[in-house]
């Protein structure tokens, strides 16, 4: 079956709410458990529960911008153009744009969860990070963007390894560290070249 555009809009429409609802459902844990108990009520002299509480309204903010450019995309258009009794409409966004956007836009996002929850290592956002790029993959993105979503995606998940606060209660715990950065990055490059050489070829 041929891969339509329309076929790739809607794809990206349903991975990204997919996407959303996991990092819902993660910051929502968070909020019942080591972070304090509410992640919506704003409390004072608390700074861990307030970098949780920032969680929702990033998410949302970015699932609205992501979305947003999604259905104002020039194929999806077509799709309810006619619902408001015009064969013309367009914003002229054009749908590669509109996907590499919300990529893009998640990358950021998920890059900011996992800093305000303790880095690479300890956040549970860190996996969400790996799973972008495939998802690109699947969605058809031009080799290139891979290669950029790839790059961002390392280089995040890198830079954020390298800043987190580890604690010096043993000795391992710095070679556990960079054992599973070691792990990660190469599991990482397995999985980009593996993408990157077979693309196109799906």
């Amino acid at each position: 079956m041929e891969v339509q555009p329309l076929n790739i809009i809607a794809a990206a429409l349903l991975t990204k709410v997919l996407v959303i609802f996991t990092l819902f459902l993660g910051a929502g844990i968070l909020g019942d458990t080591g972070y304090g108990l509410s992640m919506w009520i704003k409390k004072k002299n608390d700074p861990l529960k307030l970098q949780i509480i920032a969680f929702p309204r990033m998410i949302i903010f970015t699932t609205v911008l992501t979305l947003g450019a999604l259905v104002v995309s020039d194929e999806f258009v077509t799709a309810w153009r006619p619902l408001i009794g015009s064969t013309t409409f367009s914003v002229g966004l054009k749908t590669p744009t509109a996907i590499s956007f919300m990529f893009f836009a998640d990358i950021v996002l998920v890059a900011y969860l996992v800093w305000r929850s303790q880095g690479s290592r300890r956040s549970p956002f860190s996996p969400v990070f790996f799973i972008l790029p495939a998802i690109a993959v699947f969605l058809r993105e031009p080799l290139n963007h891979l290669i950029l979503y790839f790059g961002l995606v390392i280089l995040f998940f890198s830079l954020l390894m390298i800043c987190e606060e580890l604690p010096d209660s043993s000795e391992l715990d710095g070679p556990i560290a960079w054992s599973y950065w070691a792990v990660s990055f190469l599991s990482f490059v397995v999985t980009a070249a593996l993408a990157i050489l077979t693309h196109g070829a799906v």
